[in-house]
């Protein structure tokens, strides 16, 4: 019996996948200003973490600010669409996102 996936599963899932990219940059982050005894070296380790195309401070924070706000988006669709658990799922994510970028919006100051 094949099961159907609904469009707010879809969205669900998809905001989950774009959740984790800035998940693992700010644990990157942690670990990295851990590891680093001043502001400059920390940032060195960092960067350090990524591939050549992404070794600057602005494109890894676009990449996060734009990862951030599609699983916002992703996860509004999936709370207009979805039931009563999908609804708390999705607002879970929601949570999460929005809070991920305010985050990162504070740390352009």
């Amino acid at each position: 019996m094949a099961t159907r996936i609904t469009k707010w599963q879809k969205a669900t899932w998809s905001s989950v996948i774009c959740l984790i990219v800035p998940v693992l940059f700010f644990g990157l982050w942690i670990q990295a200003f851990e590891a680093g005894k001043n502001q400059t070296e920390r940032v060195a380790i960092f960067i350090d973490f990524f591939p050549a195309f992404l070794q600057s401070k602005s494109r890894i924070m676009l990449f996060s600010l734009g990862f951030s706000f599609l699983s916002v988006l992703l996860s509004v669709y999936g709370i207009w669409n979805s039931q009563k658990l999908g609804w708390l799922t999705n607002l879970l994510i929601l949570t999460l996102a929005t809070s991920l970028l305010a985050l990162n919006i504070f740390t352009l100051l």
